[in-house]
């Protein structure tokens, strides 16, 4: 293509009306995908992938019976071994991932995205509130990032090898 171009994706892909924060993710093959929640909070993926003439969206609620997100709270990033990974806050302001990784193989059973509720899994973590944003670092190093109630920033993170943990930034920032 010559020159920009612009094509209305909810008309083509079927996808509803989006609310709040869209995260983008692009992932190691080509493809590109835009998540967020509709006005019920149902995390939809809009997602083309190279070699596809059409775009595509997938209701993760109902593929993964997974909880609904807040609206600003959606994001989402690509770790250095191919996985993917859409995180947020659900009705309860518990801190969830959908997550899938290429070795979870090719069919129905195995290909499935999972859902992990990473707030049950960190032990003493405060409620992030607001937008998160996550960052992987080059060794892998998951670090969603967010803020609490009394606007603290908080870190949840993980390494491979590793459990979830969460650190109050704020409470452990030291002045210089």
């Amino acid at each position: 293509m010559g020159h920009w171009r612009s094509d209305n994706l909810s008309a083509s892909s079927g996808a509803p009306k989006m609310e709040g924060k869209l995260a983008v993710f692009l992932t190691p093959w080509g493809g590109i995908n835009l998540a967020g929640t509709d006005d019920s909070g149902q995390l939809n993926v809009t997602w083309w992938v190279p070699g596809s003439n059409k775009w595509v969206t997938s209701n993760f609620n109902r593929l993964f019976d997974g909880p609904t997100f807040d609206s600003q709270s959606v994001s989402a990033y690509t770790t250095p071994w191919g996985g993917l990974n859409i995180t947020g806050r659900d009705q309860r302001g518990d801190l969830v991932a959908y997550w899938w990784v290429p070795s979870f193989g090719q069919n129905r059973d195995d290909d499935y995205w999972r859902v992990t509720n990473l707030s049950e899994n960190i032990v003493s973590s405060d409620q992030p509130v607001g937008t998160i944003q996550g960052l992987v670092t080059p060794d892998g190093q998951i670090n969603l990032f967010g803020t609490n109630a009394v606007n603290d920033v908080l870190r949840f993170y993980w390494e491979p090898g590793e459990h979830w943990k969460m650190d109050n930034l704020t409470h452990e920032a030291q002045p210089l």
